[in-house]
């Protein structure tokens, strides 16, 4: 998963790569526009997602709202995470994103992420062929993302707490 913002165009050089990205910021008329210079490609992206979070921060603007997607909010989430975890711990959950989430929830907005979609995609991953570690990982990995959205006001409550396990013989 190409954790990106928006738009990114990557232009390799002899020396150095360059990397720009176009962001459309949901409070701005005009989309925010980053470009920088580094040694690796690996190096000017990441460059590039630091700006970018800098510049909503210091414009006053929260880093999520509801209408931002999935793949966005998980993208800002494995970032924070980078600082403080270890590359093998977020490799996992990248690899849990791009396998199982993204592709089910990546274009979702946040708003519309609900208990019965939620709930639809567990449907979903139960009937895929997984060990019992990696569905328990998944689940988490989700409800990281939506913990997240909570922590930054992009969403009142974590929709996964509403899948909590009713007693056996109550309907859903």
């Amino acid at each position: 998963m190409a954790r990106e913002y928006g738009v990114t165009t990557v232009i390799p050089g002899r020396r150095q790569v360059t990397v720009r990205c176009n962001v459309h910021d949901d409070y701005a008329d005009a989309p925010l526009s980053v470009t920088r210079f580094a040694d690796t490609e690996e190096k000017a992206r990441q460059d590039v997602r630091w700006e970018l979070r800098r510049q909503i921060i210091a414009a006053g603007k929260p880093l999520l709202n509801g209408g931002r997607t999935f793949h966005i909010a998980s993208a800002m989430w494995l970032d924070t995470l980078c600082a403080y975890r270890t590359r093998g711990t977020v490799s996992k959950y990248t690899i849990n994103l791009q396998v199982y989430a993204i592709p089910e929830l990546g274009a979702l907005r946040l708003v519309d992420i609900d208990a019965p979609r939620l709930r639809q995609y567990f449907a979903h991953l139960d009937d895929t062929p997984m060990t019992r570690r990696a569905r328990v990982d998944a689940r988490f990995t989700v409800m990281a993302v939506l913990g997240f959205a909570v922590r930054h006001g992009a969403l009142p409550e974590n929709p996964m707490y509403a899948l909590a396990r009713l007693p056996e013989g109550i309907p859903a």
